[in-house]
Parts: C-alpha cells; structure tokens; sequence
C-alpha cells in the first residue's frame, strides 16, 4: 500500500491536470499477457502512450536540442510537485505504466547519476515504494537530468523473488546478471550503466539491487518491419514489465524472445 500523502498528492493532480488525467485512465485500456522470464511471473503490456519514452531520442544532440521537461522553468504549469527529501522533489509522471507511477527530480539539472545514498534515503522515505534507477543508456529518457522514479511494490513481478534471494541466497534463474552488494553496485557504475532498484522490506530493512546493462537497445529495435520490436527496456522492463506502444509487437512477442532481448541488453546470467 503506497503513503497516504502520496495517493493525496496523485489525486490532487489527477483533479487539475488533464492531461495527466487522460493518461491514467487511459491505463484501463491498457492490453496485457502473461509471460514467464526465467523464474519470474511478468507481463507484457502494450500501452501506445508510452511511445514518447520508449521512441525517444537520447542521443547528444537531441537531448541538446530539446527542453528538459523535469526543469522546473519548463513544466506544464498543471504539474506541482512536493518535495520528498532535500534537494529532491516528486512529480506525478504524466505517461504511466502503472497506476500510481512517480518521477523524483534534482533541483538542479545536472547530468544522471545514481547516488547510492539519495536512493537509500527516498527508499526509507517511501514505504511501500521500488524506488528505481534508469541509467544514461538503460532507459533514462531524460538522461540530462538527475532523476528516480517510484511505483508500489505490489506491482513488480521481480521484487518478491528478489526479497527472497537476499534474505535466503536462493539462486534466481533469470536471463541477465543481477548484482546485489550496494558497494559493487557503486563501483561498477563507474564502469556501465545500470538500472537500480531500492525499497522497504515488511521488516523494515532496505534492499538494494542492480542489472548492469550492455546495451540501451536490443538488435531488433533498429530493424525494418516486419522484423523490427520497439522494445526499449528500462528497469520496468527488466523486472518483469515489458512494454510496447505497438501493438503487432504485443501479438508478436514470446517469451523466448522477450528472453533473447532482456539478455542482450543486460548481461548473460552465467
């Protein structure tokens, strides 16, 4: 169950922001299938207003060219935001994947970076919240711009296997290398990017842990009808909530391929 000034604050701006409103009801049409990654439930959505975010340009010179829109000076005047932790303030996401799906945004518009300690510090701020990191090149659409986003828990088909292997050190069978020592985490980002994830347990422990990406984008994303997947994973996708705004992709996508592409862009689980 999310906070209450958080569901407070999301129906707030639902109330005066259209746009933001259309996109959550939206998610009611939303198409979904189930699908088996490894040893993980997950699900493939196919949702067409995510198609400025899986689309998006993040290359130099775009992301040059165009306003960052998690700049305050360059918000929708609807869009209001509370601040979460110092320096740090939360936004309504107005293109969601799920339900109740926030963006956490630096004051400053410095490039993005994940800050182990800033992480740690939303995750036990926000109880019943993933707090999790798009890395530039693993699904950062704003990769100008330091910033989290947070979903509930409840929603992630990854997270309860997770909470299990790290309190147990049960083997989790998945087609990408996970790491979980927040130290190695810090260390390697230095060395790839990552997609992140940090949340409360029930018994009030933080965890923590990190796919290191090899890639933004599989193979297939550049390819020409019919061959072409407009699947852009970010650290949704990569636990277990593969999204795509076209919906021959969600006709066509199996779970061998979801696998094939997941392994791509991450790290071979050897």
């Amino acid at each position: 169950m999310i906070p209450d000034f958080l569901s407070e604050f999301h129906k707030a701006q639902l109330e005066e922001w259209p746009l933001a409103r259309q996109n959550y009801e939206s998610l009611k049409e939303v198409k979904k299938k189930k699908i088996r990654i490894g040893d993980i439930d997950g699900f493939v959505h196919f949702n067409p207003h995510r198609a400025g975010s899986t689309l998006a340009k993040t290359d130099k010179s775009s992301i040059l060219n165009r306003p960052c829109f998690l700049c305050k000076e360059n918000r929708t005047r609807e869009q209001k935001s509370i601040e979460i932790i110092p320096d740090h303030e939360l936004l309504v996401n107005p293109y969601p994947i799920l339900p109740y799906h926030f963006t956490i945004a630096g004051l400053k518009h410095e490039t993005q970076k994940l800050e182990i300690s800033v992480a740690l510090s939303l995750a036990e701020n926000l109880p019943g919240m993933l707090v999790f990191y798009n890395g530039t090149g693993a699904g950062a659409s704003a990769p100008d711009h330091k910033h989290f986003q947070c979903v509930p828990i409840e929603e992630l088909p990854l997270i309860k296997k997770i909470s299990y292997h790290l309190k147990r050190g049960v083997n989790i069978a998945l087609p990408y290398r996970i790491l979980t020592d927040s130290k190695k985490i810090q260390e390697i980002q230095t060395q790839v990017s990552l997609n992140a994830y940090f949340w409360k347990s029930e018994d009030d422990e933080i965890l923590c842990f990190a796919i290191p990406r090899r890639a933004h984008r599989p193979k297939s994303f550049f390819m020409d009808p019919p061959m072409r997947r407009a699947v852009s994973p970010g650290a949704l996708d990569m636990a277990g909530i593969i999204v795509t705004p076209m919906e021959e992709d969600f006709k066509l996508l199996q779970e061998e391929e979801i696998e094939e592409i997941l392994r791509e862009v991450g790290f071979p689980n050897e």
